[in-house]
């Protein structure tokens, strides 16, 4: 039946464990999506701040509309066609453009050809006997000419004729090289008296002598019949019948050889209307049209290109902005998570990052916006807040890289200005060296104080660095404003951050760790020995945590209230226990019980500290400087008694719950708890040599190592090493040589507890054999 029962109980506890690292997944998850939210939400918010946002409105006006807002200055240089002039100079050359025929020789060579072809069909259809139907058709096929019968029949009549073939070539030749044949002789002539005419060879050779006048050209066919008819035979006796088959014959054959050419006339009007463009160019920084103005048309023109430009421009550069400052943004996690061993990926941390960082910039955009005054805007971006909070808020290292960004992104929002980049790089990181420590506020007014002195020192070397003959009051008023509200702003955002994103600064640490505190007080009153057990542990561990770098405030903090919940049962823990009866009160108990009692300290630890207000960072302190311990003195007893009994003991019912420490700081505590408790029992009251210091203090580190303690922090073997050494130090202080004091007569004697004759101590731990270990 107890096999049972165990077994149902380990059953049990398995399901309630998966389902409590199932949640506990999820939480991570959820945790997880809200930190990539929180930074898509701040990186969307420097986008916004740095800009520049698009233009939502655009410059809108008519020709002739009188202009009634403030002046336009165009940023960079722009070019418009002057479009007024560009339409009269067309309009010149619309109506005085050159009219283009074409010559073309090929025309007269072909129907000299053409001729002969005819003459020959002519003898051969004559030699042949071919009818004159026959040959009319056999023409009108192969050579493309309707010859009428009357000339078909001349032809075979004549062909043997050598007159024939004679006549017809000197006609061609008065037609194409004497007088030239168009198709629109009114044109040429208009063009040719206009001095608009231009003639060209089919290859587009221009410029070219032909045979002939323009003023003696016949137009092609109504001039050529009659000069065929009448003109062209006048030199030549020959009868009509040969005259008026000559006509015919030549009219079907004759192709004009100087052509108008609408297309070419069209390009070449192209070509001159395109040289007739007229390009205006105005520089950057050039005012395009001012207040009052009567809007011409070249104003609007350039207004329209402004503001084409304008928007492409805001939109390349807002891209170009977003990349860059998510890279930003990127290289300050991957450098937190490097070499900050605090740093947790939560939207808290985030926003805590870069919030004054966007109001730095909110503040600088604004006012640049109101003034329009770079210089003012410059001077009033309040970048040493980003320093001093990057220290106060997070690691000093991690705080240079924000300041860089900071910096970037300054000369981002001033259109990629140097002189922003260079001030705001200059007074953030002075703001991170001016606070050396945070233990005092007025270490802050301090270095107010000094930002205040180097913003003025800025502004006279700005202005000397511009050869400036006077000096800016308003700036010298804004950089003294700037110094000191870096300080107001510092400081007073304190709280607010603190509640906000629960943060603990050191300053409210510095708070914390009073020992007026209430639930230091309460301590001290209710558990006397586990105040003087914390007050002992503080001392190892907050030297050690100097030595390591470690944030010792925060061991500090952790140490104070670590043991918190023995309030609650101080009489079942041994530095309580005074009475003969409050040390048997476990006696009374099953070590389970004990146990059990041991364990709840932590949760009521832990319910104290939320009850009084401890941020969870030093809660955290309470579980984790127990990590997954085994509570080792009811262990052996209960495993003791199961022997007798002959049961099964599960040892995790006596392992504290954890977890183990996740931060130096939490290990650091850990250790210093379990020195001081064994030192405590161990050398009270009895002669102790140096030796025996060596020997708790590394057996101590040894044992929580070997337990894996320091698994899930990044605790390493150089800092074991040194902790060990400030251990035994601190210890060696504690636990130092003392003399009694005798009245008269009495020898002096050694009190115990003191250090007899230190023997040479045995060599410490190697500071590590191998790389680091959780």
């Amino acid at each position: 039946m107890g096999k049972l029962l165990d077994r149902a109980r380990r059953s049990f506890e398995g399901s309630a464990v998966s389902s409590l690292e199932s949640k506990s997944r999820l939480i991570r998850r959820l945790a997880l999506w809200q930190a990539w939210f929180a930074v898509f939400i701040i990186w969307s918010a420097l986008v916004v701040t740095v800009g520049p946002i698009p233009r939502l409105t655009s410059f809108h006006g008519e020709v002739g509309e009188k202009w009634v807002e403030q002046d336009v200055f165009t940023p960079f240089a722009l070019s418009v066609d002057d479009v007024e002039r560009a339409l009269a100079e067309q309009s010149f050359l619309r109506a005085q453009h050159e009219k283009v025929f074409v010559y073309d020789p090929e025309v007269e060579a072909g129907s000299f050809r053409l001729i002969d072809q005819i003459l020959s069909d002519a003898v051969k259809a004559k030699e042949a006997g071919t009818s004159v139907s026959e040959l009319v058709k056999a023409i009108q096929t192969e050579r493309g000419i309707d010859l009428s019968h009357r000339v078909a029949s001349f032809l075979i009549a004549h062909a043997d004729d050598h007159r024939l073939r004679s006549d017809l070539a000197e006609a061609l030749r008065v037609l194409y090289k004497e007088r030239g044949v168009t198709n629109d002789k009114r044109l040429l002539i208009g063009a040719a008296q206009a001095r608009r005419l231009k003639i060209i060879l089919p290859s587009g050779r221009q410029d070219l002598d032909t045979t002939f006048s323009v003023e003696s050209v016949i137009e092609y066919p109504g001039e050529v019949r009659e000069f065929l008819q009448r003109r062209a035979f006048a030199k030549v006796v020959i009868a009509p019948e040969w005259r008026d088959a000559y006509a015919e014959l030549l009219l079907q054959v004759l192709r004009p050889n100087l052509v108008y050419s609408e297309k070419l006339t069209a390009e070449f009007l192209a070509s001159a209307l395109k040289r007739a463009e007229h390009k205006f160019h105005i520089e950057p920084g050039a005012r395009v049209v001012a207040q009052g103005d009567r809007l011409s048309l070249l104003q609007v023109s350039l207004l329209k290109l402004l503001d084409q430009k304008l928007r492409h421009y805001d939109t390349v550069r807002l891209i170009i902005n977003a990349v860059l400052l998510f890279l930003g943004m990127a290289l300050v996690i991957e450098f937190a998570r490097k070499y900050d061993e605090n740093f947790q990926f939560t939207s808290q941390r985030i926003f805590v990052t870069w919030l004054p960082t966007i109001f730095a910039l909110a503040v600088a955009k604004f006012l640049l916006f109101q003034s329009s005054d770079v210089l003012l805007s410059t001077f009033a971006l309040p970048a040493g807040l980003v320093g001093m909070l990057g220290v106060i808020l997070l690691d000093r290292r991690v705080a240079v890289v924000v300041s860089f960004v900071t910096a970037l992104a300054a000369g981002l929002a001033f259109q990629w200005n140097f002189l922003p980049t260079l001030v705001t790089a200059i007074s953030s990181l002075a703001g991170i060296f001016f606070i050396a420590s945070v233990r005092e506020r007025r270490e802050v007014l301090l270095a107010g104080v000094k930002l205040t002195v180097l913003n003025v020192l800025l502004v006279l070397f700005v202005n000397l660095a511009q050869a400036q003959t006077t000096l800016r009051t308003d700036l010298i008023l804004v950089a003294i404003a700037n110094g000191l509200g870096c300080y107001v702003m510092a400081v007073g955002s304190l709280p607010l951050v603190e509640s906000l994103f629960d943060i603990v600064t050191d300053v409210r640490l510095m708070e914390l760790t009073s020992v007026n505190h209430p639930l230091m007080r309460l301590l001290e009153e209710r558990a006397p020995g586990s105040y003087q057990h914390v007050l002992n542990v503080t001392k190892l561990a907050e030297p050690a945590a100097e030595r390591i770098g470690a944030n010792f405030l925060l061991v500090r903090a952790g140490a104070y209230f670590h043991d918190v919940g023995k309030i609650l049962k101080p009489k079942y823990f041994t530095e309580n226990q005074v009475t003969p009866e409050e040390r048997r009160i476990h006696s009374r108990l099953s070590p389970h019980l004990s146990c059990l009692i041991i364990k709840n300290h932590v949760r009521e630890g832990i319910e104290l500290a939320q009850r009084f207000g401890l941020p969870q960072q030093v809660i955290d302190f309470i579980p984790q400087h127990h990590g997954t311990c085994l509570i080792r003195y009811f262990y052996e007893v209960a495993r003791q008694q199961a022997e007798a009994a002959g049961t099964t003991l599960d040892e995790r019912e006596f392992l504290y719950p954890g977890p183990k420490p996740q931060t130096r700081e939490a290990a650091i505590v850990m250790l210093a708890d379990a020195v001081e408790a064994t030192a405590t029992a161990k050398f009270t009251g009895r002669i102790i040599r140096e030796e025996d210091v060596y020997r708790v203090v590394r057996q101590t580190i040894q044992d929580k190592f070997s337990e894996g303690q320091f698994d899930e922090c990044p605790m390493t073997f150089k800092d074991l090493h040194e902790i060990f050494e400030v251990f035994v130090k601190t210890l060696l202080s504690r636990y130092h040589r003392r003399v009694d004091y005798p009245q008269a007569g009495q020898t002096r004697e050694q009190k115990p507890g003191t250090v007899i004759a230190p023997p040479v101590p045995a060599a410490a731990p190697a500071a590590s054999p191998g790389e680091n270990r959780g």
